[in-house]
């Protein structure tokens, strides 16, 4: 078994929408780099 994770912190009037995109794309980051993979989404980075 292997596990991918993508985090993001919810930003200040962030609407939820907004926020799933984000640890959304984190997930496929991690995905993409491999197995047993956690990305963390940093507003700064994207």
């Amino acid at each position: 078994m292997t596990v991918s994770i993508g985090v993001a912190d919810r930003q200040d009037d962030e609407e939820i929408d907004q926020l799933f995109n984000r640890v959304d794309k984190a997930l496929y980051a991690a995905k993409k780099e491999g197995r047993n993979r956690v990305r963390l989404y940093l507003v700064e980075k994207y």
